[in-house]
């Protein structure tokens, strides 16, 4: 359910990327080569290529085509907190006291 909120609706809760990557081999679609994975380097063709980092990644969902932002976890705790995919509905941070860390 939360995956589909991330994609529809990634606009209305601040995400501009939902399939790019934000740390992965440069250009594409997805900004994601398993071979060339966020920050590491290889050899290909006799060229030397990099995968890099994005200059926000508080706008992907994605940060290196498998794992979530910071971000992203942080909307997916909120959503879980609020309780609005339990049944019946009830906000959790109500019921129990949650400390920072």
């Amino acid at each position: 359910m939360l995956s589909i909120l991330f994609y529809f609706n990634h606009f209305v809760i601040g995400f501009q990327y939902t399939t790019t990557a934000c740390c992965g081999r440069s250009g594409g679609q997805y900004n994601y080569d398993s071979t060339v994975t966020c920050t590491n380097s290889k050899i290909e063709g006799g060229q030397i290529v990099t995968g890099s980092t994005c200059t926000d990644p508080s706008t992907h969902v994605s940060w290196d085509g498998i794992h979530f932002t910071e971000n992203a976890n942080r909307y997916v705790a909120n959503q879980i907190f609020s309780g609005n995919f339990f049944q019946p509905s009830f906000p959790i941070n109500q019921m129990c006291q949650i400390s920072p860390f």
